[in-house]
Protein backbone atom coordinates (compact mmCIF):
# COMPACT_ATOMS: atom_id res chain seq x y z
CA UNK A 1 0.00 0.00 0.00
CA UNK A 2 2.86 2.39 0.76
CA UNK A 3 4.24 1.83 -2.76
CA UNK A 4 1.08 3.14 -4.44
CA UNK A 5 1.48 5.90 -7.00
CA UNK A 6 -1.04 8.73 -6.85
CA UNK A 7 -3.46 6.93 -9.17
CA UNK A 8 -2.12 3.44 -8.56
CA UNK A 9 -4.28 0.32 -8.33
CA UNK A 10 -3.73 -3.14 -6.95
CA UNK A 11 -5.77 -6.32 -7.20
CA UNK A 12 -5.22 -9.09 -4.66
CA UNK A 13 -6.71 -12.53 -3.98
CA UNK A 14 -7.32 -13.08 -0.26
CA UNK A 15 -8.84 -15.92 1.81
CA UNK A 16 -12.31 -15.26 3.19
CA UNK A 17 -10.89 -15.18 6.71
CA UNK A 18 -9.14 -11.91 5.78
CA UNK A 19 -12.45 -10.08 6.20
CA UNK A 20 -13.00 -10.91 9.87
CA UNK A 21 -9.68 -11.97 11.41
CA UNK A 22 -8.28 -9.80 14.17
CA UNK A 23 -4.73 -10.03 12.77
CA UNK A 24 -5.85 -8.48 9.45
CA UNK A 25 -7.90 -5.69 11.02
CA UNK A 26 -5.09 -3.14 10.67
CA UNK A 27 -4.98 -3.74 6.91
CA UNK A 28 -8.76 -3.41 6.61
CA UNK A 29 -8.59 -0.27 8.76
CA UNK A 30 -6.06 1.35 6.41
CA UNK A 31 -7.97 0.34 3.27
CA UNK A 32 -11.19 1.83 4.59
CA UNK A 33 -10.02 4.86 6.59
CA UNK A 34 -7.85 6.05 3.69
CA UNK A 35 -10.65 5.21 1.23
CA UNK A 36 -8.43 2.96 -0.88
CA UNK A 37 -10.72 -0.08 -1.14
CA UNK A 38 -13.06 0.21 -4.12
CA UNK A 39 -14.36 -3.35 -4.67
CA UNK A 40 -14.69 -6.70 -2.92
CA UNK A 41 -15.55 -9.70 -5.11
CA UNK A 42 -16.62 -12.90 -3.34
CA UNK A 43 -15.62 -15.91 -5.47
CA UNK A 44 -17.16 -19.41 -5.71
CA UNK A 45 -15.96 -22.23 -3.47
CA UNK A 46 -13.48 -24.84 -4.62
CA UNK A 47 -11.72 -22.95 -7.42
CA UNK A 48 -8.15 -23.97 -6.51
CA UNK A 49 -6.78 -27.43 -7.19
CA UNK A 50 -4.54 -27.61 -4.13
CA UNK A 51 -6.84 -26.19 -1.44
CA UNK A 52 -10.53 -25.88 -0.63
CA UNK A 53 -10.13 -22.48 0.99
CA UNK A 54 -12.65 -19.98 -0.37
CA UNK A 55 -11.31 -16.70 -1.65
CA UNK A 56 -12.20 -13.20 -2.75
CA UNK A 57 -10.66 -10.43 -4.80
CA UNK A 58 -10.03 -7.01 -3.30
CA UNK A 59 -9.43 -4.02 -5.55
CA UNK A 60 -7.84 -0.86 -4.15
CA UNK A 61 -7.01 2.40 -5.86
CA UNK A 62 -5.61 5.81 -5.02
CA UNK A 63 -7.08 8.96 -6.46
CA UNK A 64 -10.59 7.63 -7.17
CA UNK A 65 -13.66 9.75 -6.53
CA UNK A 66 -16.22 7.31 -5.20
CA UNK A 67 -17.51 7.52 -1.63
CA UNK A 68 -18.48 3.87 -1.24
CA UNK A 69 -17.24 0.31 -1.66
CA UNK A 70 -18.77 -2.02 -4.23
CA UNK A 71 -19.45 -5.61 -3.10
CA UNK A 72 -19.91 -8.33 -5.73
CA UNK A 73 -21.44 -11.72 -4.95
CA UNK A 74 -19.90 -13.96 -7.61
CA UNK A 75 -20.20 -17.11 -5.49
CA UNK A 76 -22.54 -18.78 -8.02
CA UNK A 77 -20.73 -17.70 -11.17
CA UNK A 78 -19.32 -21.01 -12.39
CA UNK A 79 -19.66 -22.92 -15.65
CA UNK A 80 -19.22 -26.47 -14.44
CA UNK A 81 -16.28 -28.27 -12.88
CA UNK A 82 -12.98 -29.76 -13.97
CA UNK A 83 -10.85 -32.23 -11.98
CA UNK A 84 -12.90 -31.63 -8.83
CA UNK A 85 -12.65 -27.83 -9.03
CA UNK A 86 -15.20 -25.27 -10.17
CA UNK A 87 -14.56 -23.36 -13.38
CA UNK A 88 -15.19 -19.62 -13.13
CA UNK A 89 -17.62 -17.87 -15.46
CA UNK A 90 -15.05 -15.23 -16.32
CA UNK A 91 -17.38 -13.18 -18.53
CA UNK A 92 -20.09 -12.91 -15.86
CA UNK A 93 -17.63 -12.04 -13.08
CA UNK A 94 -15.83 -9.49 -15.25
CA UNK A 95 -19.11 -7.79 -16.09
CA UNK A 96 -20.15 -7.64 -12.44
CA UNK A 97 -16.84 -5.93 -11.68
CA UNK A 98 -17.03 -3.57 -14.65
CA UNK A 99 -20.65 -2.38 -14.43
CA UNK A 100 -22.29 -0.74 -11.41
CA UNK A 101 -25.78 -0.87 -12.92
CA UNK A 102 -27.33 -3.19 -15.50
CA UNK A 103 -25.92 -2.02 -18.84
CA UNK A 104 -27.53 -1.75 -22.24
CA UNK A 105 -24.58 -3.74 -23.53
CA UNK A 106 -22.09 -5.86 -21.60
CA UNK A 107 -18.39 -5.26 -22.15
CA UNK A 108 -17.26 -8.88 -21.68
CA UNK A 109 -18.97 -11.70 -23.63
CA UNK A 110 -18.20 -15.16 -24.94
CA UNK A 111 -21.15 -15.25 -27.33
CA UNK A 112 -23.22 -12.66 -29.12
CA UNK A 113 -21.74 -9.20 -28.75
CA UNK A 114 -23.17 -7.20 -25.88
CA UNK A 115 -24.92 -10.15 -24.20
CA UNK A 116 -24.04 -12.15 -21.12
CA UNK A 117 -26.26 -15.21 -20.73
CA UNK A 118 -25.88 -15.61 -16.97
CA UNK A 119 -26.74 -12.04 -16.04
CA UNK A 120 -30.41 -11.17 -16.30
CA UNK A 121 -31.35 -7.82 -14.72
CA UNK A 122 -32.65 -9.54 -11.56
CA UNK A 123 -29.54 -11.73 -11.15
CA UNK A 124 -27.26 -8.76 -11.79
CA UNK A 125 -29.01 -6.65 -9.15
CA UNK A 126 -28.90 -9.46 -6.60
CA UNK A 127 -25.13 -9.67 -7.01
CA UNK A 128 -24.26 -6.01 -6.42
CA UNK A 129 -24.27 -4.03 -3.18
CA UNK A 130 -22.67 -0.74 -2.08
CA UNK A 131 -21.64 0.50 1.36
CA UNK A 132 -20.23 3.85 2.41
CA UNK A 133 -16.82 3.87 4.05
CA UNK A 134 -18.19 5.24 7.30
CA UNK A 135 -20.82 2.49 7.45
CA UNK A 136 -18.13 -0.20 7.11
CA UNK A 137 -16.06 1.51 9.79
CA UNK A 138 -19.10 1.53 12.07
CA UNK A 139 -19.19 -2.29 12.10
CA UNK A 140 -15.51 -2.53 13.05
CA UNK A 141 -14.23 -2.79 9.46
CA UNK A 142 -16.01 -6.12 8.97
CA UNK A 143 -16.13 -7.02 5.27
CA UNK A 144 -17.75 -10.46 5.42
CA UNK A 145 -20.53 -11.01 2.85
CA UNK A 146 -23.29 -11.54 5.42
CA UNK A 147 -22.89 -7.90 6.46
CA UNK A 148 -23.91 -6.69 3.00
CA UNK A 149 -25.97 -9.43 1.35
CA UNK A 150 -29.21 -10.82 2.71
CA UNK A 151 -31.56 -13.35 1.21
CA UNK A 152 -35.10 -12.40 0.25
CA UNK A 153 -37.83 -14.19 2.20
CA UNK A 154 -41.33 -14.20 0.78
CA UNK A 155 -43.76 -13.68 3.65
CA UNK A 156 -47.16 -15.38 3.05
CA UNK A 157 -50.40 -13.75 4.14
CA UNK A 158 -51.04 -14.36 7.81
CA UNK A 159 -47.33 -14.63 8.70
CA UNK A 160 -44.56 -12.32 9.86
CA UNK A 161 -40.80 -12.59 10.32
CA UNK A 162 -39.26 -12.82 13.80
CA UNK A 163 -35.60 -13.19 14.72
CA UNK A 164 -34.72 -16.36 16.59
CA UNK A 165 -33.45 -14.33 19.54
CA UNK A 166 -36.95 -12.87 19.96
CA UNK A 167 -38.53 -16.32 20.08
CA UNK A 168 -36.14 -17.91 22.58
CA UNK A 169 -34.66 -17.07 25.95
CA UNK A 170 -31.10 -17.29 27.18
CA UNK A 171 -28.73 -19.21 24.92
CA UNK A 172 -25.42 -20.97 25.47
CA UNK A 173 -22.84 -22.70 23.32
CA UNK A 174 -21.16 -26.04 23.95
CA UNK A 175 -17.59 -26.01 25.15
CA UNK A 176 -14.55 -28.24 25.46
CA UNK A 177 -14.15 -26.99 29.04
CA UNK A 178 -15.35 -29.80 31.37
CA UNK A 179 -16.34 -27.17 33.95
CA UNK A 180 -18.90 -25.87 31.48
CA UNK A 181 -20.09 -29.15 29.99
CA UNK A 182 -23.45 -29.21 28.28
CA UNK A 183 -25.26 -32.48 28.86
CA UNK A 184 -26.01 -33.54 25.31
CA UNK A 185 -25.02 -36.39 23.04
CA UNK A 186 -25.72 -35.45 19.43
CA UNK A 187 -25.55 -39.08 18.31
CA UNK A 188 -28.78 -40.09 20.06
CA UNK A 189 -31.20 -37.96 18.09
CA UNK A 190 -34.52 -39.65 17.43
CA UNK A 191 -37.72 -38.46 15.79
CA UNK A 192 -41.17 -38.12 17.27
CA UNK A 193 -43.86 -37.32 14.70
CA UNK A 194 -41.14 -36.16 12.35
CA UNK A 195 -39.64 -33.71 14.89
CA UNK A 196 -36.15 -34.49 16.23
CA UNK A 197 -36.04 -34.90 20.01
CA UNK A 198 -33.17 -35.67 22.29
CA UNK A 199 -33.26 -36.66 25.97
CA UNK A 200 -30.45 -35.25 28.06
CA UNK A 201 -29.64 -35.07 31.72
CA UNK A 202 -27.89 -31.79 32.28
CA UNK A 203 -27.42 -28.38 30.79
CA UNK A 204 -25.27 -25.56 32.11
CA UNK A 205 -27.61 -22.58 32.09
CA UNK A 206 -29.52 -21.17 35.04
CA UNK A 207 -32.35 -20.01 32.80
CA UNK A 208 -33.01 -23.61 31.78
CA UNK A 209 -32.12 -25.86 34.68
CA UNK A 210 -31.23 -26.15 38.38
CA UNK A 211 -27.91 -26.87 40.15
CA UNK A 212 -26.68 -30.43 40.57
CA UNK A 213 -23.45 -32.42 40.85
CA UNK A 214 -22.83 -34.56 37.79
CA UNK A 215 -22.01 -38.25 38.31
CA UNK A 216 -18.50 -39.57 37.83
CA UNK A 217 -17.59 -39.98 34.19
CA UNK A 218 -14.55 -39.36 32.00
CA UNK A 219 -14.63 -35.74 33.15
CA UNK A 220 -14.72 -36.51 36.87
CA UNK A 221 -17.12 -34.62 39.11
CA UNK A 222 -18.26 -31.32 37.65
CA UNK A 223 -20.82 -28.71 38.54
CA UNK A 224 -23.66 -28.74 36.05
CA UNK A 225 -27.41 -28.15 35.90
CA UNK A 226 -30.32 -30.50 35.47
CA UNK A 227 -32.57 -29.80 32.51
CA UNK A 228 -36.05 -28.99 33.82
CA UNK A 229 -37.94 -27.82 30.74
CA UNK A 230 -38.11 -28.22 26.99
CA UNK A 231 -35.29 -26.45 25.17
CA UNK A 232 -34.05 -25.97 21.64
CA UNK A 233 -30.67 -27.28 20.60
CA UNK A 234 -29.02 -26.50 17.29
CA UNK A 235 -26.08 -28.58 16.15
CA UNK A 236 -23.92 -27.19 13.34
CA UNK A 237 -22.12 -30.47 12.68
CA UNK A 238 -22.94 -31.85 9.24
CA UNK A 239 -25.23 -28.93 8.46
CA UNK A 240 -27.78 -27.14 10.61
CA UNK A 241 -29.53 -29.71 12.82
CA UNK A 242 -32.23 -28.35 15.14
CA UNK A 243 -33.81 -30.59 17.77
CA UNK A 244 -35.82 -30.39 20.98
CA UNK A 245 -34.23 -31.13 24.33
CA UNK A 246 -36.47 -32.82 26.88
CA UNK A 247 -35.81 -33.45 30.61
CA UNK A 248 -34.37 -36.80 31.64
CA UNK A 249 -32.27 -38.45 34.32
CA UNK A 250 -29.15 -39.06 32.25
CA UNK A 251 -25.59 -38.14 33.17
CA UNK A 252 -23.56 -35.20 31.95
CA UNK A 253 -21.82 -35.59 28.58
CA UNK A 254 -19.22 -33.21 27.17
CA UNK A 255 -20.70 -31.42 24.17
CA UNK A 256 -18.80 -30.37 21.07
CA UNK A 257 -18.47 -26.58 20.80
CA UNK A 258 -20.46 -26.81 17.56
CA UNK A 259 -23.83 -26.86 19.32
CA UNK A 260 -26.09 -24.27 20.92
CA UNK A 261 -28.94 -24.54 23.42
CA UNK A 262 -31.81 -22.08 23.86
CA UNK A 263 -34.53 -21.89 26.48
CA UNK A 264 -38.01 -21.79 24.93
CA UNK A 265 -41.03 -19.81 26.06
CA UNK A 266 -43.90 -21.96 24.79
CA UNK A 267 -46.26 -19.01 25.13
CA UNK A 268 -44.27 -17.33 22.34
CA UNK A 269 -43.64 -20.25 20.02
CA UNK A 270 -44.45 -23.94 19.69
CA UNK A 271 -41.13 -25.84 19.99
CA UNK A 272 -42.05 -28.38 17.32
CA UNK A 273 -43.01 -25.61 14.89
CA UNK A 274 -39.72 -23.82 15.55
CA UNK A 275 -37.66 -26.94 14.80
CA UNK A 276 -39.69 -27.57 11.64
CA UNK A 277 -39.09 -24.03 10.36
CA UNK A 278 -35.37 -24.17 11.14
CA UNK A 279 -35.13 -27.13 8.76
CA UNK A 280 -36.60 -25.23 5.79
CA UNK A 281 -34.76 -24.03 2.69
CA UNK A 282 -35.28 -20.34 3.43
CA UNK A 283 -33.23 -20.79 6.61
CA UNK A 284 -30.42 -22.47 4.68
CA UNK A 285 -30.44 -19.57 2.22
CA UNK A 286 -30.06 -17.09 5.07
CA UNK A 287 -27.03 -19.03 6.25
CA UNK A 288 -25.41 -19.14 2.82
CA UNK A 289 -23.71 -15.76 3.12
CA UNK A 290 -22.65 -16.49 6.70
CA UNK A 291 -20.87 -19.72 5.72
CA UNK A 292 -19.05 -18.62 2.55
CA UNK A 293 -15.46 -19.64 3.04
CA UNK A 294 -16.14 -22.17 5.76
CA UNK A 295 -18.44 -24.98 6.92
CA UNK A 296 -21.67 -24.47 8.86
CA UNK A 297 -19.89 -25.46 12.07
CA UNK A 298 -18.08 -22.08 12.08
CA UNK A 299 -21.35 -20.27 12.79
CA UNK A 300 -21.46 -18.03 15.83
CA UNK A 301 -24.30 -17.60 18.29
CA UNK A 302 -25.02 -14.15 16.86
CA UNK A 303 -25.50 -15.73 13.42
CA UNK A 304 -28.17 -18.08 14.73
CA UNK A 305 -29.88 -15.38 16.80
CA UNK A 306 -30.19 -13.25 13.66
CA UNK A 307 -32.07 -15.94 11.69
CA UNK A 308 -35.51 -14.76 10.65
CA UNK A 309 -38.32 -17.27 11.21
CA UNK A 310 -41.76 -17.23 9.59
CA UNK A 311 -44.28 -17.06 12.44
CA UNK A 312 -48.10 -17.09 12.14
CA UNK A 313 -49.73 -13.79 13.06
CA UNK A 314 -51.38 -13.94 16.46
CA UNK A 315 -48.36 -15.74 17.95
CA UNK A 316 -46.89 -13.53 20.68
Amino acid sequence: LDLFTEEGMFVCVVPMSFFTREDTRDVRYKLIEEKLLTQVVFLPDNIFSNTKISAAIIIAQKGHYQDKIKFVDATRMTIGSKVRTNVLDVAAISNLIKHDTYPGEFKFTFGKKGECERLSPSVFNECIRFAKYEDVAAIDYDLEPASYFTSYIEVPDGFRLEKLENLTGNAIRGTMNPNKALGLNLDILHASNGIPYINVGNILNSAIGSDMIAPNDILGKIISRRLTSKSLVISTIGGLRPAILTPSEGGSILLSPHAFAFSIDEEKINPEYLVFELSQDYIKEQLRYKTIGGPVNLLKLKDLNALEILVPNGTD
